[in-house]
């Protein structure tokens, strides 16, 4: 009766997580959440002190398109900027804004996908077992508190059958690179032949040649 008791008590402590899921996923969904946010904080704070109409362009971007990586830049810079609404003077960029603001905009918000992506493939592959179970709580989360943070998490996680470059090949397209760079910049061969080393693991710098 102990033994079944214990085990009951188990798996209510592994299901102690948000929606269902187990603590460990909802720690490492949330984990995924803040690291996100904390990027556009730091992407939001150098864009406003270098455009601050961009925090009025942010929002219209993620009124008028949908924007989950624009929606997230707005959230961050909330706490920057004192108001969105301001006098406004029409330009010939998107939505009527000065070019050089869209284009740092939509700059920011490029950054903000492609950080989110690696995130969101980084969790994707230490749950992939998991799969379903991520899916089902990345959907809940959205659907519960309209994080753009999810929303963007949904937008870029990989596909079920996605697999990831083992290491040897990623250090092998790594090798590859270096080795393209040092054909470019022959001042740059001297020091990525002593960063690199010559080992089994890598050409052999006669491929230079």
């Amino acid at each position: 009766m102990k033994r079944t008791r214990l085990t009951q008590v188990r798996e209510i402590e592994a299901s102690s997580g948000l929606y269902g899921s187990t603590k460990a996923l909802d720690n490492s969904v949330q984990a995924s959440i803040r690291k996100i946010q904390r990027k556009a904080h730091k992407v939001a704070k150098a864009l406003y002190k270098r455009d601050p109409k961009s925090s009025e362009f942010l929002a219209m971007h993620a009124k008028r398109s949908k924007s989950a990586s624009a929606q997230i830049l707005v959230n961050a810079i909330k706490g920057l900027a004192p108001k969105f609404a301001s006098e406004k003077q029409a330009s010939h960029g998107m939505y009527g804004y000065p070019k050089k603001t869209v284009t740092r905009g939509l700059g920011a918000c490029a950054e903000m996908k492609d950080f989110t992506g690696s995130i969101v493939s980084n969790l994707h592959q230490r749950k992939h077992e998991k799969y379903d179970d991520l899916l089902s709580y990345l959907k809940a989360h959205k659907k519960e508190t309209q994080c753009p943070c999810t929303s963007a998490m949904l937008m870029y996680i990989p596909s079920r059958d996605m697999r990831f470059a083992s290491e040897a090949q990623e250090q092998s397209s790594l090798r590859d690179s270096l080795i393209r760079l040092a054909h470019k910049k022959p001042h740059l061969q001297a020091h990525l032949k002593d960063l690199i080393g010559e080992t089994p693991n890598w050409l052999y710098w006669s491929d230079w040649d």
